[in-house]
């Protein structure tokens, strides 16, 4: 009837980096921003570590940035990472794993999702740019400690910004309005992911 549980863990799939992007916000100010895919579909990640490192012209290891994450069974989710400075000018970033913690567990991320997204030029000069959104918590539970990515992408895909905030609590059947903020006017956007994200996998 299935994999007994050793065979589990024998035959597990290692996570997978799809890609890692870097974009300035400002001067000598970058956000990084990979994409990562846990492929077992009866492994959850409960939490792994992680170092993102960045790169100048030059191809120098100028920054380092330790974090920690999580990943259900078969989800596709993103690390994000904000202010990052350097007086030399980032050209790309690296992401490696550290230490992975696997559960024996199939739940898929909660039901949370992200609507009636607005982004816009909330200044005269395009000084800053807003980006409105309202998140949906579509199950019974009640939520605590969740991070919400936001990436925006132009037509090719290319990353044209990045950010992240926390929200305390989101109640069962709430809904709560997002606001996420950069500076100068972000043009040629198509895509807006919005990414909500809360561990109910355990530590």
């Amino acid at each position: 009837g299935g994999l007994c549980l050793p065979c589990i863990f024998r035959n597990k799939k290692s996570v997978q980096v799809f890609w890692t992007r870097v974009t300035p916000v400002r001067g000598g100010v970058y956000a990084a921003v990979a994409e990562v895919k846990n492929p077992n579909s009866a492994l959850g990640v409960s939490h792994f570590e992680y170092l993102l490192k960045l790169f100048d012209d030059k191809d120098v290891l100028v920054i380092e940035r330790r974090g920690s994450s999580f990943l259900y069974a078969d989800e596709v989710a993103h690390i994000v990472e904000t202010d990052l400075r350097s007086e030399r000018k980032i050209v790309r970033g690296v992401l490696e794993f550290g230490k992975i913690n696997y559960v024996i567990r199939d739940d898929a991320s909660p039901d949370l999702i992200a609507g009636e997204k607005d982004l816009r030029a909330v200044s005269q000069d395009g000084g800053m740019t807003e980006l409105k959104a309202r998140m949906f918590n579509r199950t019974l539970a009640d939520f605590r400690d969740v991070r919400v990515n936001a990436i925006v992408f132009d037509q090719s895909q290319n990353v044209l910004a990045v950010s992240s905030l926390m929200l305390d609590e989101i109640l069962g059947g709430d809904a709560k309005e997002l606001r996420f903020f950069w500076p100068g006017e972000i043009k040629n956007s198509s895509i807006i992911l919005i990414e909500p994200r809360v561990n109910t996998l355990g530590n």
